[in-house]
């Protein structure tokens, strides 16, 4: 007679279980598709936002440092080169790069 409850018992467990998993797989596999919604949502809204600018027509390809530097004045020219802003930027420049590259090396980012 035991043999028979301790078998139901079992059978009952493993169906609770069994129950539980498929729970918590339907739950998961419910939240993956919301998630994939969301992505789907927001990667329409990019795309369109891409598709936007890609109309827009900003100028910015016949833009170029030597013109606009071309019509300065000539006291403001001389200014730049005593102070050396030329070298100053490439300085600014190489730091920035510097520092971006070593983000992207793991276990570097030290304070930042």
């Amino acid at each position: 007679m035991y043999k028979f409850f301790d078998w139901v018992q079992d059978k009952y467990n493993e169906f609770t279980t069994w129950l539980l998993d498929l729970i918590k797989s339907t739950l998961l596999t419910f939240f993956d598709m919301v998630k994939d919604v969301f992505y789907w949502i927001f990667e329409t809204i990019l795309d369109f936002i891409i598709t936007l600018l890609d109309g827009l027509e900003l100028g910015f390809d016949t833009l170029s440092v030597s013109t606009l530097v071309g019509n300065l004045p000539a006291e403001t020219k001389q200014i730049m080169g005593l102070i050396r802003l030329d070298e100053c930027i490439l300085i600014i420049l190489a730091a920035i790069i510097l520092r971006l590259t070593l983000q992207l090396i793991p276990f570097t980012r030290l304070g930042s």
